[in-house]
């Protein structure tokens, strides 16, 4: 077979798919995605399209066609200015979700998409074929399918609704990969994923890109520490998750919630009360400016009782306590929120750090001082300094029912006092206060700090790339606004394009060497 046109022409059946804009409803098509899939994402091509600004930049667009029509014959050259001039061409709809799954350890994995006009599709097929790309088609006798293998062994069957293509081990092991295919082009939708509830509830969502994914799909060093501590009747196929990607103007949102089952709600029930909403009064200690900043707020009384019925944990216990620790009652102590943040970064490169947690004893300082065997500095009652590596030095202590740690010395002089411009007035203060958990990496204020601005005008060529790929960028945030959903924002510098224009014009530049 000829392999030298194969990304070409494949690329044409793309660049039509991309462009294409026609409009139906049906949903018949998901039907061939097998019931136990591990991992399915959906991609909607169309306003991955329109947001990217492809189709506005027309010098990229005759660029892209200039490549693509290289090294192609007649026919293929015909059949590109086809779909270039009309991409309904393509006989395939963007204006419908694009499918990509996979099952578990990714023993089957394919392509689903919607037909409009199954007459197109194989005229495309046909070109591929005389490009001794794909096989003659041939009738399956299942629902008006039509087959064919694509590069000797992935195969593709199509009907007037449906497109799949069902990815193949190996040149050698065709028929399985054939008989799976025939298998599910059969499926009802009974019998399909469309019957699954995490399915129902990732198609109810409106993204860009949309996955629904269980954690059976997890490597299998990973998959076996999870399930050691899992309760009993639980299983990794249990836990799943419908995770959202959208490109919006000045910022990336991906949100991830889980779905909803009995085995999991069950699981909820025992942490209930974990966690709380974060409180306000921390954030009053960190700068806005700060590098980086988490807090949550946790009932370190619930958590040690959870932690107790987990035979893992217990047996990591016993191997860590001794000399008087008692990790138990350190966890209990704690009651309310913790804070940790990076304010800046010393002349030598050493974080200013510095952490709050809201405790009901004084568990945890004794707990260090014991630990220090006295290697620690009275400061005054309940506060201490001690040397740490490089001469530095490290501060801690008690104040209000807060235990505290840093290792800024101008910090360790005004514990629990408001700092000027604090984070509680940053932009990114309403979403913290509302969360159960938040963390913000602040890449505008990173890229400022002396420190870093050397590390970077001494790094030479791939410095001034990093410097221009993270100068694009303001901050990061992740949080919690609800106890089943977590949600990732990437906020760019420029606020008024939308973030993936942003993302591919970045590309473009980086690209040109520009």
């Amino acid at each position: 077979m000829k392999k030298s046109n194969l990304i070409s022409v494949l690329s044409a059946f793309l660049v039509s798919v991309m462009f294409l804009a026609s409009c139906t409803k049906s949903v018949e098509y998901v039907n061939v995605i097998p019931a136990d899939a591990s991992v399915i994402a959906s991609l909607d091509l169309k306003s991955l399209t329109q947001k990217s600004g492809v189709n506005d930049n027309e010098a990229a667009k005759q660029q892209l066609a200039e490549v693509l029509k290289s090294g192609l014959n007649a026919d293929a050259l015909q059949y590109m200015d086809k779909v270039l001039k009309d991409p309904a061409e393509s006989g395939i709809s963007t204006a419908d979700k694009v499918y990509l799954f996979a099952t578990e350890a990714a023993e089957n994995q394919g392509l689903v998409a919607k037909v409009n006009d199954m007459n197109k599709v194989k005229e495309l097929f046909k070109l591929l074929e005389s490009e001794q790309i794909s096989m003659p088609l041939e009738d399956t006798g299942v629902n008006g399918y039509q087959l064919t293998f694509l590069n000797e062994k992935d195969v593709v069957c199509f009907n007037e609704n449906t497109l799949l293509i069902l990815i193949g081990k190996n040149v050698f092991d065709t028929e399985s990969t054939q008989d799976m295919a025939k298998k599910l082009i059969a499926q009802t939708a009974e019998q399909s994923i469309a019957s699954n509830d995490g399915f129902k509830q990732m198609s109810g969502k409106n993204a860009d890109v949309v996955v629904y994914t269980t954690m059976d799909v997890l490597p299998s060093d990973y998959a076996m520490q999870i399930k050691a501590a899992m309760p009993e009747g639980l299983t990794l196929k249990d836990i799943a998750y419908v995770v959202t990607l959208n490109f919006e103007k000045g910022k990336i949102v991906l949100d991830a919630e889980s779905v909803k089952n009995e085995a999991v709600d069950k699981l909820n029930k025992q942490y209930e009360g974990l966690i709380s909403k974060i409180g306000s009064e921390f954030l009053k200690y960190f700068p806005a400016s700060s590098l980086y900043y988490t807090g949550m707020n946790l009932n370190g009384e619930k958590l040690a009782k959870v932690l107790a019925e987990n035979e893992e944990f217990q047996k990591t216990l016993k191997g860590i306590e001794g000399n008087g620790v008692n990790v138990n009652n350190i966890i209990s102590s704690i009651n309310g929120d913790l804070a940790y943040g990076i304010t800046s970064l010393s002349a030598q490169g050493v974080p200013a750090l510095t952490c709050y947690v809201q405790v009901k004893n004084d568990e945890i300082l004794k707990t260090v001082n014991n630990a220090l065997q006295g290697g620690a500095t009275k400061i005054d009652d309940n506060n201490y300094s001690v040397t740490i590596g490089g001469g530095a030095n490290a501060y801690y202590g008690m104040k209000d029912g807060v235990f505290y740690f840093t290792l800024d010395e101008a910090a360790s002089k005004n514990i629990c006092k408001k700092v000027d411009n604090p984070m509680s007035d940053a932009k990114w203060a309403s979403t913290a206060k509302g969360s159960y958990v938040f963390m913000v990496a602040n890449i505008k204020d990173a890229l400022n700090q002396p420190m870093v601005n050397l590390m970077l005008s001494m790094g030479g060529q791939p410095a001034a790339l990093a410097r221009s790929v993270l100068s694009q960028f303001d901050y990061i945030e992740f949080y919690a606004p609800e106890m089943n959903k977590v949600t990732l924002d990437v906020v760019m510098t420029n606020q008024d394009e939308n973030a993936l224009k942003q993302l591919f014009a970045l590309g473009e530049k980086l690209a040109g060497g520009k």
